[in-house]
Parts: structure tokens; sequence; C-alpha cells
């Protein structure tokens, strides 16, 4: 091996190699990962990926239940369920949709009448398609099933393709996760844009990717186009199967395929056979009349005109009306040939039923047509057992499932959605259509009909709804997800969420029924449920009907109403809901609108509370109340403006803390802070119960744009005043970091200083508190002093680059008006450090330290980089201020000491791990200066046994081997530095590294023995064998001894008398100084061409040597090598298919 080859150690991490690539977190549930790197070797660059979040432990549950997708997968199950063996395999072999499968960006639309199978295709398509990459995690494949029924939005659309990728595909789970922290900090949901980029990003990640979409034509024209935007500029495989949609089709993919849908005839042959085989009857008929068993048939695919729906309601229609013979052949005869007609026949039959069952049908047609959500079968059940006229549950009118499908002769179908509930629906959508012009004049109104029942479910189970309410357990989410120890009468849920919805409908039509005025009027308390499943108490039914917007009801005043003082009054209600006709009627009619809540909240607060819905009309409203409203029932009643909570916050206040909070500024919200700022009587400065005021609690809550808002709105804002901690609104602008928003202040104060100069209840004056804290001093004021931990809560908020960059424009612009900040002495250690005087510290004499000096000494001749290296963002500040002035960088006090050696003598690592980095990432530092002792940097880091230091500094450029040893060397000279401290530093992977030098390390290493052997507390070091002992470790050894040497070679002379080194320890040396980053790609083109070193190694891929691996590994991660990878293995290129398991790419882990 040529003697200037250099070995070096790194780490590596292994990752499963599967048949589609690298495969992260396989079979992963939940992840946590911090520091991640993974890097990615491709033919001309490597790619490297860095992930360094704060610390993640999310579940796919956790990130599913965020995106609030569609569920389409429950879809899918249930149309292959439905299907018949060897149908829709011509749709496969189609030229089409091969090639869908083979080219990339293909476009297919796959276009039929209503019911002519196309779902079902679309099913077989994805099936198709699992079966055809199963295993090969490299390709994605998502769908979406779009019902009218269901109207699912463009977001819920996007978000349900997501969570399939989710959960199929762990690396999309964990690309995903760093939206998902940043949103679940916030408290936000998924938005629209980051819905697509996420879905972009995703799709991203694999080598191919199929989307089909089923029923483009059944949601809205917006939503048909924002999809079609979204999905055809992926560049991926698309198949959409719906209704012809020449419109869209030519506007968004001119150049697609198109395959027109219609159910082929041996499709229907097969299903025809089946339902034949199915009927005893008609296959005892049709055996023994051959001739008509083939009529039958072709008369069947003749009328159903490629319409599977079709076919399915004519088998319907004959299997009912078929006994003999005879009775076939006249049901043919009367078959109908258009979807329409086949209902009204349908419709007909139904007619010809009993009263009862006619009765029964129309009931179940008018709920799941008007109903507001989808109903399982025992809600349907429960609903109809109702008796409207004596508006009462009767439990013997209980209908059997199979008998209410029998009754309703096919039109309605049971469809199973696992894991979730079962639900009712029309057999298509075409069949909802048509009920819509369908008449049922001998029944009341659909929803008045639905708002009573509902009701009268309500009513009877009230004392239940309280009882549960006042349990204080909630509850559960819906009747399908209750826990087995918990029970919930069928049809309350569906009441309970929607009696409302049908209530508003009839009221809005002036025919609310009696029933439900009389519900609303005769009970004290009354049970609503929110959107979050949560059951709350309403105080009347005034309130009530307040929630539910009956305007007219309100306005008949005939619900008794009596406000009661420190109790939520309707007013309330009306605010909070947004309900701005409500609210009209109620000041119309009813006193309470002054009462505040037994928080001490008026009306106006809940114009702008988090649960509120933010009406600019509502909060005008109120604001224009005044004693000469003539119109009012009761004028002298009215808000006050400045009116202060429990918590001393007035409803402007309660804005402001909203709108900080929610992290959004929308126009609606801009529109209502500035109405109350445009109000004549509003106190915008009126401080709450600790002493904060709106614009200092924006400003704390770092919400620039807000604050911005304020400053310009109300010229007469005070910025003078203090909280319970003496912070003031300027000290909150710097914590914000806003630059814009410290310039105003410094602007409009005269001249600025008496802010430079303002302290809090610490004696900290805001330039302390930012080189202190670096912008979170109000935080830890508010999470508790004693047990804050800065770095640790940086992590979890995600601290960026860009956030340090905005401290130091901070500290740039308090600098240049004149501030300057205190510093004291840090007890009296031999090494003095300083820290930032404060109250809480004694008063050792102050020294003032100015930032924009850099040519000041301060005591012991020590410079303000000296005096501040305890605090990271001053250095920072420092370094880049004075980075081109190195006697500033490497000035040296009285004791020869430097800035760079005070930080290694600092045991807080996380400290001095950032201020070391940046002082040595500037180019004219001198690590290598030493004190009047003789110390270094790294001898102080050694000797505080801060070993990140000691590594930041070994990583320094301006090492080369032979100056690590010499600095090794003279540290173990030093009797300042204990035993233990050079354990450190031996063990350090750098100081290895250089005694492993061949040639002049092994000399070093003697100089290093004899060093140690002269100290009395050193001796025991070189018998010392513990796990990873540097002195023990062969491959890292710092000394070869004589058993080591007769390891490493032969023993027999070669043909010039020389002894060879055995094909073990060149390997050995060789993936060494692979790893040297010392080592160049030329040295080591040199070295491979050595026929020793290629006979070393065994070079058969399929033997899958370890060295030979290893080796594999540490070429890929050089950037330097990939003509000498490619000369020894044939390069990066990846193998096709099964051979890829082969090559030699397969072998590199990631």
């Amino acid at each position: 091996m040529e003697p200037n080859l250099q070995a070096a150690s790194t780490g590596r991490m292994d990752v499963d190699q599967g048949p589609g690539g690298p495969q992260f977190f396989s079979g992963a549930s939940n992840i946590t990962a911090r520091d991640l790197t993974v890097q990615n070797a491709g033919r001309d660059m490597i790619n490297n990926i860095i992930v360094n979040p704060a610390p993640i432990s999310s579940s796919i549950e956790e990130v599913t239940a965020w995106l609030k997708g569609a569920n389409f997968r429950a879809i899918y199950r249930v149309s292959l369920e439905t299907r018949i063996d060897d149908t829709g395999t011509w749709f496969i072999a189609t030229f089409e949709f091969g090639e869908f499968m083979r080219r990339k960006g293909t476009v297919v639309w796959a276009t039929g009448l209503p019911g002519s199978g196309k779902t079902i295709l679309a099913s077989i398509s994805i099936e198709h398609l699992e079966d055809r990459f199963s295993g090969q995690a490299d390709v994605a494949i998502v769908y979406a099933f779009l019902r009218y029924s269901e109207r699912p939005t463009l977001l819920q659309i996007i978000a349900g393709l997501l969570t399939q990728l989710v959960r199929c595909h762990p690396a999309v789970l964990f690309h995903l996760l760093p939206t998902y922290l940043r949103a679940k900090m916030h408290h936000d949901e998924l938005s629209f844009p980051d819905a697509v980029k996420l879905l972009e990003d995703s799709l991203g990640l694999f080598s191919d990717a199929f989307i089909v979409i089923d029923g483009l034509d059944e949601v809205d024209d917006t939503t048909k186009d924002g999809l079609l935007r979204v999905l055809t500029p992926l560049n991926v495989h698309i198949l959409f199967t719906c209704r012809p949609l020449e419109l869209f089709m030519d506007r968004h993919t001119p150049s697609a395929l198109q395959i027109p849908v219609q159910a082929q005839t041996q499709d229907i042959e097969i299903y025809v056979a089946e339902r034949i085989k199915e009927s005893t009857t008609l296959a005892s008929i049709l055996s023994a009349h051959p001739n008509v068993a083939e009529r039958f048939t072709a008369l069947i695919k003749e009328k159903s005109k490629g319409m599977f729906l079709l076919a399915r309601l004519q088998m319907e229609l004959v299997l009912e009306r078929c006994v003999t013979i005879g009775s076939l052949l006249k049901a043919l005869e009367t078959l109908p040939s258009g979807i329409n007609d086949m209902y009204h026949i349908t419709m007909d039959r139904i007619s010809s039923l009993s009263e009862e069952k006619v009765s029964i049908a129309h009931r179940v047609f008018l709920w799941v047509l008007h109903a507001k959500e989808d109903l399982t079968p025992k809600d349907l059940q429960h609903a109809l057992m109702f008796s409207y006229q004596d508006k009462t549950f009767v439990t013997d009118n209980l209908v059997p499932v199979p008998v209410l499908l029998s009754i309703c002769c096919g039109l309605v179908t049971v469809e199973e959605r696992k894991p979730e509930k079962d639900v009712v629906r029309f057999i298509h959508y075409s069949a909802q259509e048509f009920m819509k012009c369908f008449a049922f004049s001998h029944l009341p109104d659909p929803h008045d009909l639905l708002a009573v029942t509902s009701v009268a479910c309500v009513e009877t189970h009230l004392s239940i709804l309280k009882a549960e309410q006042k349990s204080k357990e909630g509850f559960a989410v819906s009747p399908g997800r209750l826990p087995p120890s918990r029970r919930i009468p069928p049809f309350l849920h569906y009441a309970l969420h929607h009696w409302g919805h049908h209530s508003k409908i009839c009221d809005d039509q002036h025919s609310l029924n009696p029933f439900i005025q009389s519900f609303l009027s005769k009970q004290r308390t009354y049970i609503f449920v929110d959107h979050c499943e949560q059951l709350f108490e309403v105080s009347s039914g005034l309130g009530l009907a307040t929630i539910c917007d009956l305007v007219n009801l309100i306005s008949s005043r005939t619900i008794p109403y009596s406000p009661t003082h420190c109790t939520e009054t309707p007013f309330h209600i009306a605010a909070r809901y947004g309900h701005t006709a409500a609210l009209y009627a109620l000041l119309k009619n009813y006193s309470g609108v002054h009462v505040s809540d037994e928080a001490g909240r008026t009306p106006l607060h809940h114009c702008v509370l988090a649960v509120s819905t933010w009406q600019p009309q509502i909060t005008q409203q109120l604001l224009n109340i005044s004693p000469s409203d003539t119109w009012r029932a009761y004028p002298s009643e009215v808000v006050d403006i400045n009116a202060q909570d429990k918590r001393g916050r007035s409803a402007f206040f309660e804005a402001c803390t909203q709108v900080a909070d929610s992290w959004r500024f929308e126009i609606i919200r801009r529109r209502i802070l500035h109405l109350f700022t445009s109000h004549p009587h509003v106190d915008v400065d009126l401080p709450d119960s600790i002493g904060g005021t709106p614009i200092s609690y924006v400003l704390r809550a770092e919400q620039d744009d807000v604050a911005q808002f304020l400053i310009a709105s109300v010229p007469t804002l005070k910025v003078d005043t203090r909280n319970n901690w003496e912070e003031t609104p300027f000290m909150h602008a710097c914590d914000m970091l806003s630059d814009t928003v410290v310039e105003w202040f410094l602007s409009r104060a005269p001249s600025g200083r008496h802010l430079l100069h303002q302290e809090d209840d610490e004696g900290m004056t805001t330039l302390e508190r930012i080189l202190a804290y670096e912008g979170f001093a109000s935080v830890r004021n508010r999470e508790g002093r004693s047990n804050f931990n800065l770095r640790e809560y940086q992590l979890d908020v995600g601290w960026t680059t860009d956030d340090h960059e905005q401290v130091d424009k901070i500290i740039e612009i308090l600098s240049r008006h004149g501030s300057s900040v205190r510093m004291v002495r840090n007890g009296h250690e031999s090494l003095p450090l300083y820290q930032l005087r404060s109250s809480g510290t004694k008063q050792s004499p102050t020294v003032h330290v100015t930032l924009d000096d850099g040519h000041r000494r301060y005591e012991d001749g020590r410079t303000s980089l000296m005096l501040l290296v305890n605090y990271p963002n001053a250095v920072k500040y420092l370094v880049s201020k004075y980075k081109d002035n190195p006697d500033f960088i490497n000035a040296q006090d009285t004791d020869g000491r430097s800035a760079l050696m005070y930080v290694g003598f600092r045991r807080d690592s996380d400290t001095a791990e950032l201020s070391v980095e940046h002082i040595t990432s500037c180019p004219s530092v001198d690590i290598h200066l030493r004190d009047r002792d003789g110390m270094s940097a790294l001898d102080y880091a050694v000797y505080s046994e801060n070993i990140v230091v000691l590594d930041v500094l070994l990583n320094h450029p301006s090492w080369d081997l032979p100056a690590i040893r010499t600095a090794v060397i003279t540290a173990a000279h030093n009797r300042n530095i204990t035993r233990g401290a050079l354990e450190h530093l031996l063990n350090a992977g750098w100081v290895q590294d250089a005694f492993s030098d061949v040639g002049h390390g092994k000399a070093d290493g003697c100089a290093l023995i004899t060093a140690l052997r002269r100290r009395a507390d050193c001796k025991d070091i070189l018998e010392t064998c513990e796990d990873d002992c540097v002195f023990k470790d062969p491959s890292y050894g710092l000394f070869w001894d004589e058993e080591e040497e007769e390891d490493g070679y032969e023993d027999h002379p070669s043909a010039t008398g020389t002894i060879h080194r055995t094909p073990a320890a060149i390997r050995r040396s060789t993936i060494a100084a692979v790893k040297s980053p010392f080592t160049s790609a030329e040295q080591l083109e040199s070295h491979f061409g050595q026929t020793v070193v290629k006979d070393a190694f065994v070079w058969n891929i399929d033997v899958r040597d370890p060295d030979t691996v290893l080796l594999i590994n540490c070429l890929a991660r050089r950037s330097d090598c990939y003509d000498l990878f490619h000369n020894l293995f044939g390069g990066f290129k990846r193998c096709e298919g099964s051979r890829h398991q082969a090559c030699v790419h397969a072998l590199i882990r990631f």
C-alpha cells in the first residue's frame, strides 16, 4: 500500500433493499427521527436529503385524521364484490388501456351512459394495477370514486388520494410529517394549496404513478376543473371513467385517448346466465324450452342497450313476474328499453302493493333523497317506526331490512363501507335524479316529515342526553364508533345533528310545524351537539332556536324568554354563530343584549372567539346599537364596547388575541378589527388583568402583519405600557424579531434612547434579553423561568437559520441606535467568564460592552467577543461584522487568551458548540494560538472535557495529521489536563485516524506513549482494555504491537526478499484509505492499479463478500470517485426488474 494513503473512519446506516429499490421505515406505523441523512447516489451526482426536525412521533392515524380525506377504498371493495367473474376483461385488453399502462403521462377517458358499468371497470382496472405492481414500492396507485350523493369537495378528494399514499407508503408518511407537525403546532387545518403541493411532492417520490378517477361527471363543474388542473400536469398515468365530458376533455386533455364504454354483449350474457343459475324457477322454465332461453338472453342484451343497470332491473322484473313459460313470454314482450321507463314501471310495481307497503317504500325514498347525511339501515328502520299522526315511535312498526329492500323493488340498496358504517342509498344516481321529479302527494312535506321525526327522537331521549352531558365524559364521534360498553339509540345521532337543518328549511317557508314550536317552549334546558361531537347545554328554547337560525319563529314571539345575568343568552349565540337575521329578530323582540355570560363576556366578545364565525355584519350591528333605536324592543339595553371579561379583556382585546393565535389574518378578520379601531369610543390600550395591552399581546405572539395593522390604524397607540413582568411593547416587538416594527418604535420615540434603557423585572434591557434568550424572553416568562430550556424550545418550534438571521437584524438595529450590554463576572474561577447583568446576579463590577466598537478593550484587555462568548447570537453578530478583521477575531488579552480559548473553557455544550462554530467559520481565525501558559483552544476544550467543542475544533480545515499528533502530544505533556480529559481526546475519531497514519503515525505514537508513561496518572491507560478503547482496536489502534504485526504479514519472503502483508490486512488498510477525506482520487486510482490490491478483494458480486460490500459503499459515498467506481464495478446504473437484486447498486446502503 502506498505510504501516503491515509485512513479515516466513517459510519453508515443500512437500509433494506426491496424489489423496488431502497425502502425506508418499511412497515412502520410510528416513526421517530432526528438528524436523518439520506444519500442517493446517481450517475453524475450525489443528492443528499437532510432532515433535522424536532423529535417526531406521529402515527398514520394521526396524520390521516388531520388530512380528513374522503374514503374511497370502501366503494372500491364494494364495487369489486358486485362484479361477475370474467366480465370486464375486454377493457383491460384494449389498445388504449395498454397505452395507459405503458406510457407515462398518458390520459385515458373511458366514457359511457349511466349504468353502463363504468364504476365496475374502474375497480377492475385498479385491481389489475395492484396485481401487476404488487411488491413494487416505487410505484404508486391511487384512486377516487366520486358520488353525487356525497359531494366531496376538491380538498377532500386530494386529501383522499394523499391518505391512500400515507397508508400504503411509509416514505410518504415521513415526507408529510414536517407539514403535519407545523400544522399541529399552530392548530392549522390542511389547506388546498398545501394539499396540492403535498400530492405533487409525494408522487415525485415514486418512479411511476397511476391515478384512476371514477364519476368525474358526478361533481360540480368547479370541482371538475379544479381536479383536472391539479392532476393533468403531474406527468402520471391517469384513467377517467365517467359520462361523456367533451368540453372538459378538450380543454384540459386535448391529446387524451378515449374508450367508449358500454356493457359488452359477452358481459351481459355472463350476467344473465349467472342470474338464471341463481333462480330455481327461471332455470327450470328455460331448461325445458331451450329456444326461449336463447331468445330471452338476446332480448335482454338488445333492450339493455349496453347498460348493466338496466339489464339488472329487467332481470328483477322478469324474476318477479315469471312462474310459467307464458308469463315469461309476456314479460319479455313488455320489457322497457330506457332507464326512466324502467324506473316508472318499477314505481308502478310498488304502487300495486298494499297501502302500508306503498307508504313504507315512499317514505324510504323520501328519507334517502332528503336526508342530510347517509343513513344506516338501523337509522332508517327507526325513522320509519315514527307515526306522524300520533307523533310517537311505535316499536311494532319495525320493518326488517330485507323486507324494506324487497318493498323498494331494487331501487335502494345497502352499501357496506368497512370499516365505516353501512349506509342505505339509491341503486344509482340516475335513480336519485328520477326521485326528485316524483311526487309523493299522500305524504307530508319531506323536510317537515324529517324535522318532526328528528325532534320527536331528540325529545324522547332528552333526559338521557342531559345525563350524558352532565357526566362530562363527552360523546362518541358517531354511533358506529361507540365503545362496546356505551350504547346510543338508533337514529338519535342523526336527529341530534340535523333536526335544526330540516326545521330551518321549514321555517324559511313559513311552514314550521307547531310540534317543533311546542318542543322549544316546554323545557327549561336543552341539549345540542356541535360539529366536534360535543354535547352542551342550552339554557332556553329561544337559544336553541337561535342556534338553528329559526328567524320566523323568533319573530313570532311564541317562545317565552327572560334573561338571567351571568348566563349565556340567545344574543351571545347569534353573535357566535354569525346569524345576522336571528340577531336582528332578537333585538326587535326580546331583552338581554346587555347581559354578560358567566365569563363576563358580552355578545360583542362572542363575535370574535376562536369558535366564532367572525361575521362583520354581526359586529357592525352590535357596535351600532344606540339608546335611540326605536325599532328595538328594549332600546335602553346597549353593549359596552370596552366591557372587560373576567380576564380583563375587552372585545377588541379578544379580537386581537384570536387573530394573533390563529396565525391567519384574512380580509374578514382585518375588516372586523377595523370596525373596532374606527369606533369613536373604543379604548385600544385597555390592559388585561396581567397588565398586557392588545398591541403587546400581538407583538408577543409574533404577528407582524397584525402589529403593523394596529400601528397604521391607531396613531395614538401607547407604547410605554408594562405587564406583570415589566415587559413593554417595544420588548415584545424585539422578541417578535420584526425589524419593521422595531424601527417604527425607535422612529416614533424621541431619539429612541429611553426604549433602549427600559428594564424588565429582572433588570434586563431589550438588547440583553435578545442576547440571552434570542427572542424567547416573553415565552420564558409564560412557560416558567425555572424549567425553561431555550435550545429544546427552539427545537420544538422548528427554529431555523432564517430566525437566527432575524436576531442578527434586531441586534444590529439596537446597536446602531447606541444600545450596549452590561456584563459582570460569573464567579471567581481561575479563568473567569462573564455573563449579562441582571437583578438575580451578584453585583460585581459592571462592564458596559458596545458591540459596534471592535477596537475597544475592556477588563484584562478583553474584547467584546471574549466577554460575550456565552451568547451565540452575539458571537455570530460580532464574527459577521468583523470577519475581515483578523486582529479582532484572533485578539489576545493580557494573559494571551483568545475568544476561541474562552469558548473551549465553556462547560455548557449547546452554547459552546454554537459559539465555536460561529468563530471557526471565520476564514481569518487562527485556532492554533497559545496563551502565556502554552494552552491552545484545543487544550482548553480537552481540559473542560467539552467533547462537542473538541470535535468542532478537530474538524477545522487548518489541521493536518501531523499537527493533530503534535497537539495531542503537547496536551499529554500538559499536567493541567486531567487523565479523563486525555482519554476523551485520545478516543476522538480524528486523533485515532492521525495516529493510524502509516509511517509518521507510528513514530509519533511512540512519543505519545513516552509522554503518557511520564505521567503518574496515565500509566494505566496503556493497560486499559475496554470496548472501543483506542489502544486495543486493530483497525484504529494507536500502536502496532507484536501480535498485530504477526497477524498483518505472512511468514514467507517474496522474490525480492520482502515480507508480504496478508490479503485481509491489505483489504483493511485499503478501505480505511478510501474512507479518509485526505486520500485523493488520484492516490486511490494508483493504489487500485497494484495487482496485490486487486488480488486481495473478491470481485464476484454474487458472493457478497463483506469487505467488497464495504468497499462498494465507501466508494459510493465519495463524489470524486465516480470514474474509479465505474472502472471497478461498472457504474451506478441500476438494472431493470428482478436483475436489480444481483447488481452492484443493490448493495449500496443509503
